[in-house]
């Protein structure tokens, strides 16, 4: 197979393949531009991978502009079903937090360093998609999670909840390449990120927050980066 078209299959932005032909494109695109980038991997690349024509691909999909936003609606639903399982599997906020942070840690190690930046560059209509899911669930999920710290003695009771969890974001965004362009920084945004969220949980924890992440921290199956 083609070198481009070649996805590991530890990539978790992946789909199960189902037998519908939209949701096969759908979990391609998934993989694919994920994985090597929006601009690399053409429409005709797509078809090859599936095994079908791009007549058929474009019956589906008009353009690569209306495949990239029903990729990146899937791709919000799965981050969306990752984080409530989480919340579902967590005791504490602090858990939470922790798992979310080695989870996005994975999940943009399998990606592309440039995809979100080509998202907002190249494809504004799914860029806005993105961006209204990290404003409106994401934004909410860390509320919450700050909230929730605050009410187990976690957290620092004088947090601003509103101001932090827009932090939050923009932290993480960074991560992504999106904000600013990469060839401003120094250092790699994943570097950024990982240092800035690593400080954020810092200054908000209380000192049996602090005891927590230690403990939590000295289980072996925790994938986390140690912040204490």
């Amino acid at each position: 197979m083609n070198q481009l078209l070649s996805v590991p299959e530890t990539s978790s932005v992946a789909l199960p393949s189902p037998l519908h032909p939209r949701q096969r494109i759908l979990a391609a695109a998934l993989a694919l531009f994920m994985h090597r980038g929006l601009l690399a991997v053409t429409m005709a690349d797509l078809a090859t991978y599936l095994g079908m024509s791009k007549k058929t691909l474009y019956k589906w999909f008009a353009s690569k502009t209306a495949l990239v936003c029903a990729m990146m609606n899937a791709y919000t639903d799965y981050f969306r079903e990752e984080l409530n399982k989480q919340s579902t599997y967590s005791h504490t906020a602090v858990e939470e937090l922790l798992t979310l942070y080695a989870w996005l840690q994975e999940e943009q190690g399998h990606m592309h360093q440039q995809v979100f930046q080509e998202l907002k560059l190249y494809f504004p209509e799914g860029w806005e998609l993105w961006q209204d899911h990290c404003s409106t669930f994401l934004c909410n999920h860390i509320r919450n999670n700050l909230r929730w710290g605050i009410l187990q003695g976690l957290y620092h009771p004088n947090l601003n909840v509103e101001l932090l969890s827009r932090l939050w974001l923009l932290e993480m965004s960074i991560g992504q390449g999106a904000y600013p362009p990469q060839s401003t920084w120094e250092l790699e945004p994943l570097e950024v990120q990982q240092t800035l969220l690593t400080h954020f949980m810092i200054g908000i924890m209380t000192p049996a927050g602090a005891s927590l992440v230690r403990r939590l921290q000295e289980i072996p199956s925790e994938p986390t980066s140690a912040l204490y």
